[in-house]
């Protein structure tokens, strides 16, 4: 693959090493809606007339340059609200294990109180609510797809509180 060698902002950080490889760009690049980038994406603003030449793939610089020009244009403000509404329209949240939290209804002592106080905590949170995330705001659940999983092999989805 032929290399480029492109104007880029001192010291802006590598996309690849900050997600792993995954393509770059604001939104995790093409056909991508990644929150994870757009938070990241006003870091090394401060200092954007500062350049200095690097060489890269085609299809890395291209999705530099891209993350480059949107952050002309976007302030922090802006990215963080952007944020908080891709979680809430189209956030995805796994709980994996849930079967941990569900024992046999005759299992008695500390345990059980401890089970039924997670699915307490959890239930207002998958049914939809606000929740204050620090230094953010508020995020709604309404509209959060949860998806939980377990093995359930010592007990049943209906050992769960009733609720």
């Amino acid at each position: 693959e032929m290399n480029v060698e492109i104007d880029v902002v001192k010291d802006s950080p590598d996309l690849s090493s900050i997600f792993g490889g995954r393509g770059g760009g604001l939104f995790g690049g093409r056909g991508s809606n990644s929150p994870y980038l757009v938070l990241t994406g006003a870091q090394g603003q401060s200092d954007s007339n500062k350049f200095e030449k690097k060489t890269y793939t085609i299809k890395k610089a291209r999705d530099i340059l891209i993350e480059q020009e949107l952050r002309k244009h976007l302030t922090e403000n802006e990215l963080i609200n952007l944020s908080m509404e891709l979680a809430e329209n189209d956030g995805i949240v796994f709980i994996d294990e849930i079967d941990k939290i569900c024992g046999k209804r005759d299992f008695g002592g500390d345990r059980r109180v401890s089970q039924e106080g997670v699915q307490r905590d959890l239930l207002p949170l998958i049914e939809g609510c606000s929740i204050n995330v620090p230094n953010y705001g508020k995020v709604n659940t309404d509209h959060i797809l949860f998806i939980c999983a377990g093995a359930f092999h010592d007990a049943k989805p209906s050992d769960l509180m009733p609720e």
